[in-house]
């Protein structure tokens, strides 16, 4: 069973997958980023009507939007550069490896 976890993440298929899976994180991190700034914009315009006109009073606040979204940010930024680490590193051994493994032509 370890053989076979060993010689899997030492295969390209975890090098490929890693790497899919941090651009498909990237693509969440992006869409994710622009809901935050919409729901920015809205509780930014609620603030304005609550501090003009007394009305909305009560919304979220664009501040804890943001602080939350600080904290993602940082979760998607580690995760993406695990993913990447992981994979680039198995993909650079298996290049190196595999070129120095091929005969002289």
């Amino acid at each position: 069973m370890a053989d076979a976890l060993f010689a899997f993440i030492w295969s390209s298929r975890f090098a490929t997958g890693c790497l899919a899976a941090a651009l498909v994180l990237c693509a969440v991190a992006v869409v994710d980023h622009r809901n935050k700034q919409a729901r920015i914009n809205h509780a930014q315009l609620l603030e304005y009507y609550c501090t003009h006109g007394g009305t909305h009073c009560g919304g979220p606040s664009w501040r804890t939007i943001e602080h939350h979204w600080q904290i993602r940010q940082y979760a998607y930024e580690g995760a993406v550069a695990t993913l990447v680490l992981a994979g680039g590193t198995v993909a650079i051994v298996l290049f190196a490896t595999r070129s120095r493994s091929r005969p002289a032509r």
